[in-house]
């Protein structure tokens, strides 16, 4: 059975869900695929329903985290919070996460300075 969604919030909720799934599965380039399909329609996203994309900057920054791509993970992963205290729609917990993931690739770059300043902000 098909069912035909015309709502973008549920079709993006949807194709994230997929890449989680790819991911999990270790088919990297299929959930990259899904994850981008989330950020696919942002112009025509309405600004109210954009911090629905956060999970997925946050999803893709994980994805190339994992393959040590740490420049593009720090570009995502600050997306991310940009997306989430723009809209104001996430509880503080998950903005902390954020900040700590941001932590965790520039500890990893041996920025650790930097490193130190974000994990604060996590606080």
């Amino acid at each position: 059975m098909k069912i035909i969604l015309n709502d973008k919030s549920d079709i993006a909720g949807l194709h994230h869900q997929l890449g989680v799934i790819a991911h999990e599965l270790e088919y990297p380039k299929e959930a990259m695929y899904h994850y981008q399909q989330v950020l696919h329609p942002e112009s025509d996203m309405p600004k109210t329903e954009r911090h629905r994309q956060a999970p997925a900057y946050a999803s893709i920054a994980r994805l190339v985290y994992c393959k040590n791509d740490l420049d593009q993970a720090l570009i995502h992963y600050n997306k991310t919070v940009e997306l989430a205290l723009i809209e104001s729609i996430l509880d503080k917990i998950s903005i902390a996460c954020y900040y700590n993931n941001i932590g965790l690739v520039y500890k990893r770059k041996r920025s650790y300075d930097q490193a130190l300043s974000i994990f604060e902000k996590a606080l």
